[in-house]
């Protein structure tokens, strides 16, 4: 929980910290447990009008410095309830895109009040200024942190994690992290892997794809299951279901596939680089902020399985290119996506909204 992790680093580092989350969240018991202070609200359209009256009282009683909302929707009561006396600075985070205009009256007053708009990507960025009633100056991309404690391909024995998976040390993993669902682009994936294997009739490959179902879309993801069984053969493919170890199971890769069509950003994308495994990618979304063309992975056009296929056979073609990328993958996650290095940003952020 980004939020959560925010707070807490926040009131290790001195600050003042309060959350406010809705009534018999998950959050709430969490953020009980880490001892950070937390009020509630019946956070649903119905309770609005009293809603904007309750978060008044909390900002009279708490006197914020920073209002950092993480939701659009929660604009609806939060800035209703800021007055001209009010001091508090407000910051809203966005992490998905738009596919609407929402520059009617009603939006045009609750963005009015908002200092700094935080975007997760430059695209997420682009999509607010085409699509928001807010000025560009006040919209500012600021990427999600990684935790590179955990992800370290220092801590895994590639060996281990590949025999835990049944897979031999002389196979060549193709890699696919992400639930079942059609943007992620697995029919995709599994149309480049059959062209790999008619090219590369020497080669043993293994395609490994970890993730479960979406919610809601467990047919989707049986079906594509079957399709790419049928496809590649049982011997060819095999999938992890829901993992809880990420990292092990990106030890056991040798390259990445990420054919997603639109990403937000592209978390996986920065835990494969830390774990020193490049990635051929879909050219969109979020995507271009970390993937270096030809120097930490590939970009490629989206919804194309040849030029999928083409980037992944380059990758198998050149072993020594694959681990150079991989090194250089990890040295810029290492420098641009750092956990700490994020929230130290943000804090930066906070200090100069109030000076």
């Amino acid at each position: 929980m980004q939020t959560l992790k925010t707070a807490v680093e926040m009131q290790q580092r001195g600050h003042h910290v309060m959350l406010v989350v809705p009534l018999n969240a998950t959050l709430h018991q969490k953020a009980t447990e880490k001892k950070i202070p937390v009020t509630t609200l019946k956070w649903n359209n119905s309770h609005v009008v009293s809603n904007i009256f309750r978060f008044k009282k909390i900002i009279r009683g708490f006197q914020p410095d920073i209002i950092h909302s993480q939701l659009s929707h929660d604009l609806w009561t939060i800035s209703p309830a800021l007055n001209k006396r009010s001091k508090a600075k407000l910051i809203l985070s966005r992490r998905m895109a738009s596919g609407l205009s929402k520059k009617d009256i009603l939006h045009q007053f609750i963005f009015k009040k908002i200092d700094l708009l935080l975007c997760v990507s430059t695209f997420i960025r682009d999509n607010v200024i085409k699509t928001h009633p807010i000025l560009p100056n006040k919209v500012k991309v600021h990427f999600n942190g990684l935790n590179l404690e955990r992800f370290n391909a220092l801590l895994y024995s590639r060996e281990d994690c590949r025999k835990q998976l049944g897979v031999s040390n002389d196979s060549l993993v193709i890699g696919f992290l992400g639930r079942f669902t059609l943007m992620k682009g697995h029919y995709e994936f599994f149309d480049a892997a059959r062209i790999l294997l008619d090219e590369h009739p020497n080669k043993n490959l293994i395609f490994l794809v970890a993730g479960g179902d979406s919610f809601g879309e467990e047919d989707f993801g049986q079906t594509a299951r079957e399709y790419g069984t049928n496809l590649l053969g049982k011997e060819r493919v095999i999938f992890t279901g829901n993992i809880d170890d990420t990292p092990s199971i990106l030890a056991a890769m040798d390259v990445l596939a990420f054919p997603s069509h639109e990403e937000s950003f592209g978390n996986v994308l920065c835990e494969a680089a830390a774990m020193e495994i490049p990635a051929v990618a879909s050219n969109s979304g979020g995507v271009p902020d970390i993937i270096v063309h030809n120097t930490t992975g590939i970009l490629v056009p989206k919804k194309n399985s040849k030029a999928l296929a083409d980037g992944l056979s380059f990758y198998i073609n050149k072993p020594e290119t694959r681990k150079e990328h991989g090194k250089n993958a990890s040295a810029f996650v290492k420098e641009k996506f750092a956990e700490q290095q994020q929230l130290k940003k943000l804090e930066q952020l906070y200090f100069n909204l109030v000076s």
